[in-house]
């Protein structure tokens, strides 16, 4: 059975997606934060269980410290850096650079196994 089956069986799966379109001055990661403890409660649970990747992982986090009563389970994968400065810009202008670093890595190992 594949993996999300599994989840399926376990977890009602709602999907979330961060403010956008004409609330974008509305868009802050403590509103988004603020939007799934509303998602929470209209679903009538009493803690939430989150799967956040990349940005998500930054709301998710500041979700668990705002409600942190109202907390299940958290899974939060890639994430993004807490600091404020580097949520967004600096952050997408320092993730191309993190990547060619791995590529590097990759292509060395690829080099050093080339037998394999």
């Amino acid at each position: 059975m594949p993996v999300w089956q599994h989840v399926a069986a376990a977890y009602d799966l709602v999907g979330h997606a961060p403010r956008s379109g004409p609330g974008l001055r509305f868009f802050t990661s403590l509103n988004n934060a603020r939007d799934l403890e509303v998602l929470r409660a209209e679903l009538g649970e009493d803690r939430l269980t989150f799967m956040g990747a990349s940005y998500g992982t930054y709301y998710g986090s500041l979700y668990a410290a705002m409600f942190p009563s109202h907390v299940r389970r958290m899974v939060l994968d890639a994430a993004a850096a807490p600091d404020p400065a580097k949520v967004w810009y600096r952050g997408n202008l320092d993730q191309p650079a993190a990547f060619e670093r791995r590529w590097a890595d990759v292509r060395d190992w690829i080099a050093r196994h080339d037998d394999v």
